[in-house]
């Protein structure tokens, strides 16, 4: 029995030997190609692997930095453990990575994926520890920055931020001559669903719909404001306007005192308004402070005489 095994495993490892003998070699490499680091590999054509344990491959890639790996063509990676893969990538910073075209790294850290211009117009990050994408351009379209550490989170950017620094958690830039837009769109909208902006907590939002208009809730108050001036103050107990209302017509109703045909408005000295009849006037502490006579229309509309 145990002959017959030694019989069997030799036949097995011949015939395997044979089909290994029979295959095209699977690595050729180029005579152009030079691999100077130690432990260092360097595949395909003109290719090199200069760093101690580097590793090259592709056509004129070059792993210049120590454990640096480059693969594609005309990629370098210069930083000491950095990556650079596609076509014409520079990843300059240690620990960086380019993946692409024309995409370069001058930082340590720093991620680049997408595709650049040119050789005279690379898709750059100068950043440490950030990320940064763009396609067919110079310029990205998206950053991720640095974070401050253990259970920190860094910004956003959307579009060309100035000096690639975020002023919110989510900045959006836009190009010269374009307008800064957020479109929130349902995807069934004539359907009757919403786009909604919650703001702090789900007490504070904005929102519309195809119908119904345009909405904003408050889980107290709303202010607006001119020059950081109060204008404008909703709460429960109404609207405080502060300052001049000009308008062609406006309707003053009270469901628990309804204004009837030749009454007018009087207010007390404190603003409070009633509507009376024309010969009364509001008397004892709370003392007339100005009265306002306005002619009542059968539209229930009151303007100002």
């Amino acid at each position: 029995m145990k002959t017959k095994l030694i019989y069997l495993l030799m036949i097995i490892s011949t015939v395997s030997f044979s089909r290994l003998q029979a295959q095209t070699p699977c690595v050729e490499c180029d005579p152009n190609s030079s691999t100077e680091g130690t432990y260092a590999t360097a595949l395909g054509k003109s290719t090199s692997a200069l760093g101690d344990f580097s590793f090259a491959a592709g056509t004129g890639s070059v792993a210049e930095g120590i454990a640096s790996f480059s693969a594609g063509t005309y990629t370098t990676a210069f930083g000491n453990s950095s990556v650079s893969l596609g076509t014409w990538n520079l990843s300059e910073g240690i620990l960086s990575t380019t993946i692409g075209s024309y995409c370069k790294t001058t930082a340590n850290d720093a991620i680049v994926i997408g595709q650049g211009i040119s050789e005279n117009s690379y898709l750059t990050n100068p950043n440490s520890s950030s990320l940064l994408i763009g396609f067919n351009s110079d310029k990205p379209t998206f950053y991720v920055g640095p974070s401050d550490g253990i259970g920190r989170t860094g910004k956003i950017g959307i579009g060309d931020i100035p000096s690639l620094n975020p002023q919110a958690k989510l900045h959006i830039y836009a190009d010269d001559n374009e307008d800064a837009t957020l479109l929130l769109e349902p995807s069934n909208w004539t359907g009757g669903k919403i786009a909604k902006l919650m703001l702090g907590d789900s007490s504070y939002w904005l929102k519309t719909g195809n119908s119904g208009g345009f909405q904003f809730n408050s889980s107290d108050s709303f202010t607006m404001r001119v020059g950081y001036v109060a204008k404008m103050l909703i709460n429960s107990n109404g609207i405080d306007v502060r300052g001049k209302t000009i308008t062609e017509s406006f309707r003053l109703y009270d469901a628990g005192n309804p204004p009837q045909s030749g009454y007018v408005l009087q207010t007390d000295a404190l603003g409070n308004g009633l509507w009376q009849e024309a010969k009364k006037q509001l008397t004892g502490k709370n003392s007339l402070k100005r009265l306002l006579i306005y002619r009542i229309q059968a539209n229930s509309r009151a303007k100002q005489i």
